[in-house]
């Protein structure tokens, strides 16, 4: 994360991007690595779902932060 405002409703970012990942057929590795970058971005703001954020910007994220490219659209 950037920065750190509120952790409220992080673990459900966690679980919509590990969740994500396995739909897609990632190992669990992989799945709860799209977890906490999902995550990250949940206490960047202040509030549950007060989150604005992309598929690209997830994507993005999850290349800067780990050696395993992204391969899932």
């Amino acid at each position: 994360a950037k920065s750190v405002k509120d952790p409220t409703g992080a673990g459900d970012g966690y679980r919509a991007g590990l969740l994500f990942g396995l739909m897609h057929d990632s190992s669990i590795i992989e799945a709860c690595q799209i977890g906490s970058v999902v995550g990250s971005f949940v206490v960047e703001t202040v509030g549950p779902q007060t989150q604005q954020y992309t598929l690209k910007d997830i994507k993005l994220r999850y290349e800067n932060t780990f050696t395993t490219p992204w391969k899932w659209n």
